[in-house]
């Protein structure tokens, strides 16, 4: 959960790669890059109280020079930028990236070869996500509310998959050609073929920027089934194949960034050595759950639960089960051995009735 907070965009205020750079955070802790005004995250940095606000364009953003810079960036919220994420790389994958309160666009890509996953453009003040160039997709990507067209495609190929776009100033989508478009929400033209909608996403709170999925949300199970299956977690690192709104049907992947998920897995403590943490898993009441440990090397189907994340066949172990909001504790051995060991925990929550992951 590395916060950098950024001073002003007078000198060029921002990351501006030539080379290699990566920002890998978490689904629970992802990286945050923002103004040094903003005190919603790290604090009052700049020691003033409220006596200043952040507000779009107090930094520059992000930036990718050449061709041949690269870099991994992987769950990473960019705020009050001016352009969020500018790329003229071919081989920097972003997946799970938030830029929110830009001033300009919240992405713009003018190469890229690897597909764009799980992003997310709320609020910008020109595009959300403009393409530019390169041939790659874009996968499960949402871009709601933004000041221009949420989805810009022009002198790019590539295809739109499983995204929402949405309650943009000019247009939702803009660019695409035939045959491009798939299970997505958000353009009229396209509403009527390849599994695409035209209707409300129906988000949690889409002013507060909230953008995961209500129960009654026509986007919930309406995803492309193998296009889910590649990408595997959502923007929050949940399962991307599992039954968000506990019906007992076949599972069904969702569209835009954020899987619906009814059960969640909450946790107190750090993965440190010689500590203890605590991990309990939410959601509806009655219901039960089985929590599994594993390395992070793989995934396995359960039938007709969804996907395990947490690791291959061989290296997935139980290690609890319960009622659902019963507390799970674990110490963690004081070995030096394990100083950098990774691994993973997840819970699978089943109703009475209907199973869900």
């Amino acid at each position: 959960g590395v916060t950098v907070k950024v001073r002003n965009a007078v000198f060029y205020g921002g990351f501006d790669c030539s080379g290699e750079l990566s920002f890998r955070g978490t689904g629970l802790e992802p990286v945050t890059l923002t103004s040094i005004r903003d005190d919603s995250v790290g604090g009052d940095t700049n020691k003033d109280a409220n006596a200043t606000l952040p507000g779009p364009g107090d930094w520059t953003g992000l930036r990718y020079n050449t061709a041949s810079s690269s870099g991994t960036i992987r769950h990473v919220r960019i705020r009050y930028g001016g352009t969020g994420v500018l790329s003229y790389s071919v081989l920097t994958a972003f997946d799970s990236v938030r830029c929110e309160k830009c001033s300009s666009e919240g992405f713009v890509f003018h190469n890229g070869s690897v597909d764009a996953t799980n992003l997310v453009a709320w609020q910008c003040g020109y595009f959300g996500i403009s393409c530019a160039g390169g041939s790659f997709d874009l996968v499960n990507c949402t871009s709601v509310g933004n000041g221009n067209v949420g989805m810009q495609l022009a002198g790019w190929s590539g295809n739109v998959r499983n995204c929402i776009t949405w309650n943009n100033l000019v247009g939702n989508l803009a660019g695409a050609f035939a045959g491009a478009v798939y299970n997505s929400n958000g353009s009229v033209a396209w509403s009527t073929s390849n599994g695409n909608l035209f209707a409300n996403p129906q988000f949690e709170n889409e002013l507060a920027g909230d953008l995961r999925l209500t129960s009654g949300s026509p986007c919930v199970g309406t995803g492309d089934f193998i296009t889910a299956l590649f990408l595997l977690t959502d923007h929050n690192d949940n399962s991307r194949i599992s039954d968000g709104n506990l019906t007992g049907a076949a599972v069904q992947p969702d569209m835009g960034a954020y899987e619906r998920v009814s059960y969640r897995l909450s946790f107190t403590g750090q993965p440190k050595t010689g500590t203890a943490m605590t991990f309990t898993t939410e959601g509806p009441i009655p219901g039960s759950f089985l929590m599994f440990a594993g390395f992070l090397d793989g995934v396995q189907f359960y039938n007709p639960f969804g996907i395990v994340n947490a690791g291959s066949p061989a290296g997935v172990f139980i290690i609890s089960s319960g009622l659902v909001g019963t507390p799970v504790s674990a110490n963690i051995p004081n070995l030096p051995v394990l100083e950098g060991f990774v691994f993973a925990i997840q819970s699978v929550g089943v109703t009475l009735a209907n199973p869900v992951i």
